[in-house]
């Protein structure tokens, strides 16, 4: 991990820990802990903006698995409403 960053708004103090000698390496410390520590509950899911990949996985993977839950339920109630009126045919049809 580099510890220098790129200042993203020109003129504006730089928020690298490089610019602060005496916390440099507190700051550096932290910042490996921040990134690498796993977001477990569902609130820090939704906010966790450390990697903006991830997140898109995260959530698409938890869409693709409700949906294809949804759409199971779906197929097996429909597939056992087919068998009991093939196996109880309606009276005056």
């Amino acid at each position: 991990m580099s510890v220098r960053s790129v200042t993203r708004f020109p003129g504006y103090p730089s928020r690298s820990a490089i610019d602060f000698p005496v916390w440099k390496n507190s700051l550096t410390h932290i910042a490996k802990y921040s990134n690498t520590e796993g977001a477990w509950s569902f609130k820090r899911w939704w906010y966790d903006g450390r990697d903006e990949a991830l997140w898109w996985t995260r959530w698409s993977l938890l869409l693709a698995l409700s949906l294809t839950v949804l759409f199971g339920l779906i197929q097996s109630i429909t597939g056992i409403m087919q068998v009991y009126y093939a196996t109880h045919p309606q009276k005056g049809l």
